[in-house]
C-alpha cells in the first residue's frame, strides 16, 4: 500500500471505528486526506452533555483526523497523523445559530443549563502521536510500534473526557488556565 490519497482511504486504516462506539464519518473537504468522526460522551463523566426533548444528546465529541500529506517525501517514511477533538451540538451544527423553537432536534433550555453547569471538556491536539508508516502500510505511535487506528482514537477520547475529572484532568486544564491568563 502506498500513501492514503484520500479521505476514504485515511478512514478504512482505522479499522471497524464503530464497535468502539464512533459514528458518522465525514470525508473532509477543506484538507487533502482527512475525515471526522463523532462519540458519545460516556454516562460517568462530570460533564452533563444538553439533550433534546426526546432524550438524546446534543452535545458529543467531534474527532477530526488528517494525513499532513504535505510532509510526504520520497526518503520520508514517516507521516504525522493530526488528531483534534472538540465538544459539538449537533443542533448548531444543522442550524447554525438561528432557532426554531418547535424542532424537536433542538436541545431543551433545561439541558443546555445543566450542561454548561456541568465541567466542560479542554479541546485537544495532538500532532506528534501517531504517524502513518510507509513501510507497513499502516499507523504506528511515536515510538514506532504498529497500533490499531481505533486505539489511537481511543486514547485522545480518553485524555478529552478526562479533563473533566478533577484529579486526571488537572494538568491540561491548568495549562489551559495558564495560557488564557498569559
Amino acid at each position: 500500500m502506498g500513501y492514503p490519497q484520500t479521505g476514504n482511504e485515511l478512514l478504512n486504516l482505522f479499522g471497524d471505528i464503530a464497535s468502539a462506539g464512533y459514528s458518522d464519518d465525514v470525508i473532509l473537504k477543506d484538507t487533502q486526506v482527512g475525515f471526522s468522526i463523532q462519540r458519545k460522551y460516556p454516562d460517568d463523566i462530570r460533564f452533563k452533555p444538553a439533550r433534546s426533548l426526546d432524550g438524546k444528546e446534543d452535545s458529543i465529541s467531534c474527532i477530526w483526523v488528517v494525513y499532513e500529506s504535505e510532509k510526504q517525501r520520497d526518503n520520508n517514511t514517516l507521516i504525522p497523523l493530526r488528531f483534534r477533538i472538540a465538544l459539538m451540538s449537533r443542533y448548531r451544527v444543522r442550524h447554525g445559530f438561528e432557532e426554531d423553537e418547535t424542532d424537536k432536534d433542538k436541545p431543551t433550555k433545561v439541558s443546555v443549563e445543566i450542561s454548561r453547569s456541568s465541567p466542560q471538556p479542554v479541546d485537544l491536539n495532538l500532532k506528534d502521536g501517531y504517524f502513518f508508516d510507509l513501510h507497513i502500510g499502516g499507523i504506528v505511535d511515536d515510538k514506532g510500534k504498529s497500533v490499531a487506528g481505533v486505539v489511537a482514537l481511543n486514547e485522545i477520547f480518553q485524555a478529552h473526557c478526562n479533563t473533566v475529572h478533577p484529579i486526571k484532568g488537572l494538568g491540561i486544564r491548568s495549562k489551559e488556565a495558564a495560557h488564557s491568563f498569559s
